[in-house]
């Protein structure tokens, strides 16, 4: 509504949202049909919006056991992995700190920087792939990566926003456009 310029004063936020929703509306039908898209709109979106509106209040019934049995082992892999990066290093360092790693990775074991930052030689993970064969430890360091961020973001955090109904309600996003990380709001 903002982009296209049109406001609205409906006295309360909700009213207003709704006055805003029906102009945009009026204002879109036309491209719609313009467009040939009345059919997907009519046959996926707006179907696939009560789906969604059904889902998000009916929420997602986790097995909170196997996620804890699941995190149990993944924190098991990580502190192994851990052992071993710092085995092949030669020494304990923060692996989730890019100074120090590659501190250890550029200076200590060898390979090749094939890009700096601001802070030094680049260790994220297009470096690490173009660099994998160089050293032994660089597929570790990948995959603890993998596991570390698994752990954190959905491990670790899921069962805090599971509701007083024993399942986690969320917010599902259809116009967004995906990122591979989490885009909707749990906990609500």
């Amino acid at each position: 509504a903002e982009e296209r310029g049109i406001a609205a004063n409906a006295g309360d936020d909700l009213a207003t949202t709704a006055v805003l929703i029906h102009e945009l509306a009026n204002r879109q039908r036309p491209q719609i049909q313009e467009r040939g898209l009345q059919s997907l709109l009519d046959e996926i979106e707006l179907p696939l919006v009560r789906l969604l509106r059904e889902t998000e209040k009916a929420g997602i019934k986790l097995d909170t056991k196997q996620l804890e049995t699941v995190a149990t082992r993944i924190r098991q892999d990580v502190a192994q992995l851990e052992r071993d990066i710092w085995e092949l290093a030669g020494e304990e360092f923060m692996i989730g700190s890019p100074q120090q790693l590659a501190e250890v990775l550029f200076v200590k074991l060898g390979p090749s920087p094939k890009r700096r930052g601001k802070t030094g030689s680049s260790t994220d993970a297009r470096v690490l792939q173009a660099i994998r064969d160089e050293h032994e430890i660089i597929p570790k360091i990948e995959r603890y990566r993998e596991l570390s961020k698994l752990a954190q973001t959905y491990l670790d955090a899921l069962p805090a926003w599971i509701g007083p109904d024993g399942r986690l309600h969320t917010t599902f996003l259809q116009t967004n456009a995906a990122t591979g990380r989490p885009a909707a709001g749990f906990g609500r």
